[in-house]
């Protein structure tokens, strides 16, 4: 895969970022567009970079400063036919489906953790099914709420932010997290306090340490047979 990558740059800083990407064995196509940046004022460089040598190629114009005066823009195009970019292609190790751009990952995780109204609403119904996966023994509840469950995002940042040491990225996730099973476990727990009474709940409720599909959600043991005795929500 072809990937286009836009510089935005003041013209001193130009030459270097050409440069940086002739100096690329992944670079097809450079164009340099003198005065085409009206804010900040400046050039625009376009690169066609294979995409197993983008991340590298983009390490170098970070090392540059460009993104503190100017701008990087990635973009992928669903189209590039040039016997150039094949090329460039072959001259780079890999494939470009095991590629990964770093940046990238970090900017899609980062904003994959923050808490929002939909990522509340996601969680709560995700929990809300495997409670009721759990009370009716249908497992195929359980896996829907795995598929229906926000939370990879949010995870997937904080081991990032684990590996890059991004403290801020972190506490985001961490409380995201946080507050998103907290709420989720709080209407889960206020759902299944009011069907008792209003008897929604299965027979299944009062059998929890009974062999079943989902046993290996509520394991067998002591806290596990505390809802057995009817009795004690009368």
């Amino acid at each position: 895969m072809t990937l286009q990558v836009r510089v935005g740059v003041p013209p001193g800083l130009t030459d270097r970022v050409v440069a940086a990407a002739a100096a690329s064995d992944g670079t097809s196509d450079i164009a340099l567009h003198r005065g085409a940046s009206l804010r900040p004022a400046g050039d625009v460089v376009i690169i066609h970079s294979a995409r197993e040598s983008a991340g590298e190629l983009l390490k170098a114009l970070e090392d540059l400063q460009v993104p503190q005066v100017g701008s990087i823009t990635l973009i992928e195009p669903r189209l590039v036919l040039s016997d150039a970019a094949e090329e460039a292609k072959r001259r780079v190790p890999g494939d470009s489906a095991d590629a990964v751009i770093w940046d990238q990952v970090t900017n899609e995780t980062g904003e994959e953790a923050k808490l929002s109204w939909t990522f509340l609403v996601f969680i709560i119904i995700a929990t809300q099914l495997a409670g009721i996966g759990i009370v009716t023994n249908s497992t195929i509840a359980i896996v829907g709420a795995m598929v229906v469950g926000p939370e990879f995002g949010p995870l997937a940042a904080l081991s990032l932010a684990l590996v890059e040491r991004r403290f801020d990225l972190a506490r985001r996730a961490l409380m995201t997290l946080v507050v998103g099973f907290t709420a989720a476990m709080a209407v889960t727990a206020a759902a299944a306090a009011a069907s008792i009474p209003l008897g929604w709940c299965p027979e299944v409720c009062w059998n929890m340490v009974s062999p079943r599909p989902t046993s290996f959600i509520i394991p067998d043991h002591t806290h596990s047979s505390l809802p057995s005795w009817p009795e004690q929500w009368a």
